[in-house]
């Protein structure tokens, strides 16, 4: 385990010192007792923990929103176009967020093939589980500085239809030993995933500018290239709503 896996680990390390005896955390913290600035970076992230969980705690919770969430995601197989709100939206992100056990719950498994098919398979089953974005900001720019810093992932470039709307939040998902970057935007009310990754690793991968529509299960899904990334956009929205929000004067 090098430095930023530990970190990674450790910033879904509870503060409060009950996940010590956890052996997932082990091999981490041990590394982290050997090195001074991991250990320095580690005191930093549980001060920060321990603020955000106050501030937290002072944000009042609706008595249903549990009952909302469940509701929402079990809407997910009806086959209609489903707007989450962005209160609802915001509120189930928290929730996933203050989840302890959301990471570990959560470790996604990558299906067999490497095509870019079972790559669009995989990252709607990921979606469709608890996943954790790892910063959270409607400052777009300040995601793309925080992917380049301390993943070392080139900026992107983010189609103008989409960057006019909020972001939400980035993360990293680790499929077949490569790194796709991930950044989610709130769009009339529907969570909007983006991913990029190397077209270098994908010999069946899009192979045009121009977005392309696909259902894949209940997720609708557009793709495109821009040597030397590949793009996919996922969402709960329908077909017409992506025809809403993507520029009119290009086809799908």
């Amino acid at each position: 385990m090098d430095q930023e896996e530990a970190k990674r680990l450790l910033e879904c390390y509870r503060p409060s010192g009950q996940d010590s005896d956890d052996p997932q955390f082990q091999e981490a913290l041990a590394l982290t007792r050997r090195d001074p600035e991991l250990q320095r970076w580690f005191a930093s992230q549980q001060d920060l923990s321990i603020a955000l969980s106050k501030k937290l705690q002072e944000i009042p919770v609706p008595k249903d929103l549990k009952t909302k969430i469940l509701n929402e995601r079990i809407d997910r197989q009806m086959p209609r176009q489903r707007h989450l709100g962005r209160p609802l939206a915001i509120a189930a992100i928290v929730l996933i967020l203050l989840t302890p056990l959301a990471y570990l719950a959560n470790r996604f498994q990558a299906s067999p093939p490497t095509t870019y098919a079972a790559l669009k398979q995989d990252m709607g089953n990921y979606l469709s589980g608890f996943y954790v974005l790892e910063k959270m900001s409607d400052d777009l720019d300040g995601l793309q500085t925080y992917l380049q810093s301390q993943h070392g992932l080139a900026r992107y470039d983010v189609p103008e239809w989409l960057a006019q709307h909020p972001s939400i939040g980035c993360g990293i998902i680790e499929w077949h030993g490569q790194e796709i970057a991930l950044i989610c935007f709130m769009v009339k009310g529907e969570v909007v995933h983006l991913f990029a990754m190397d077209a270098v690793h994908f010999n069946d991968g899009p192979n045009t500018l121009v977005p392309e529509f696909e259902q894949v299960n209940e997720w609708s899904t557009l793709t495109w290239t821009d040597s030397p990334k590949h793009y996919l956009v996922s969402t709960l929205g329908d077909e017409a709503f992506l025809r809403s929000v993507f520029p009119p004067t290009l086809p799908l």
